[in-house]
């Protein structure tokens, strides 16, 4: 859904009667717009996460057509609203970051989304206190991530000639640099750092994203599925019960390091992590050879 602002109260009255209406109009126009998108986005955050059935609702029709009288609509116009969004255009960074999905709520309207609080406490937790860098920030985001150092968009942390060090914090941005998005080209960097010796280790907060050639590299580390969709901070809401938007899709939070204990004692409760709170591939002992009884001994304490 596109529109143009309509103009101020000031332009209105200086304007004749005509235009004034004209101008009057387009705000009418623009404020019904605006409310349908909206509800548009609210009804289908309900029918998409199925929340009709926490109130004993067995559909979203159901639950509607029982809201009436709260809401000021039936079904029906719901339905139109929720189509009205769907049928909205999707930025081409958006498609290309997140694949070509129809509907706008699966695109981040802005790549700058903060960490939310809960999460920032877990990764301290993992890095014993200290947060050493945080390379894909800026400076409103640290009165949050309280980081020793971090570089900004200006700064571009993935130049480089900008060191990483120590224990590192990762929330790359959404969009795209050319081909490849954000997130894989911190993901990359991360684990290049790491495998070179430059960092102590690493935490990203990356979106989960099967089927993604760069994303493979997560299921090689330790990682945890978060059990819920994160809602991140606006920039301009930075207070710990800030105003924040859940995240249009699932998110994965990634650890380069060799406290694994730690970081799983920090994130089990955020979400699934494989070997520890959800299920994997449990180790097989090996054969022992039916002759030569202390090698049978020696295979037996070595499971």
């Amino acid at each position: 859904m596109t529109y143009s602002l309509p103009p101020s109260q000031s332009d209105i009255l200086q304007t004749t009667p005509a235009q004034a209406l004209s101008h009057i109009e387009a705000r009418i126009i623009h404020t019904q717009q605006s409310r349908r998108a909206e509800l548009g986005e609210l009804l289908m955050s309900i029918r998409d996460r199925r929340l009709f059935l926490s109130v004993g609702s067995p559909s979203m029709q159901h639950y509607v057509d029982s809201n009436r009288h709260r809401f000021g609509f039936a079904f029906s116009a719901a339905e139109a609203f929720m189509a009205e969004v769907q049928a909205a255009p999707m930025p081409a960074a958006a498609r290309s970051e997140l694949g070509d999905v129809s509907r706008p709520l699966h695109a981040s309207r802005s790549n700058r989304w903060f960490t939310p609080h809960p999460i920032i406490e877990a990764v301290t937790q993992v890095f014993g206190g200290v947060i050493d860098l945080d390379p894909c920030s800026e400076a409103a985001a640290q009165s949050r991530v309280n980081a020793l150092a971090f570089y900004t968009a200006g700064d571009n942390g993935l130049d480089p000639a900008n060191n990483w060090r120590g224990n590192v914090f990762i929330n790359p941005p959404f969009g795209v640099l050319g081909s490849d998005s954000y997130q894989a080209l911190f993901l990359q960097r991360a684990v290049a750092e790491y495998e070179a010796g430059n960092i102590t280790s690493a935490v990203l907060l990356i979106k989960a994203a099967p089927g993604y050639k760069w994303f493979d590299q997560v299921f090689d580390r330790p990682h945890c599925l978060l059990n819920y969709r994160l809602k991140y901070v606006a920039p301009r809401h930075l207070t710990v019960s800030s105003k924040s938007k859940e995240a249009p899709f699932g998110s994965v939070v990634v650890y380069l390091g060799r406290d694994v204990h730690t970081f799983a004692a920090a994130f089990a409760s955020f979400g699934r992590i494989p070997g520890h709170n959800s299920w994997a591939m449990p180790k097989q002992k090996r054969a022992c050879p039916k002759k030569r009884p202390f090698m049978r001994m020696a295979c037996a304490s070595n499971v």
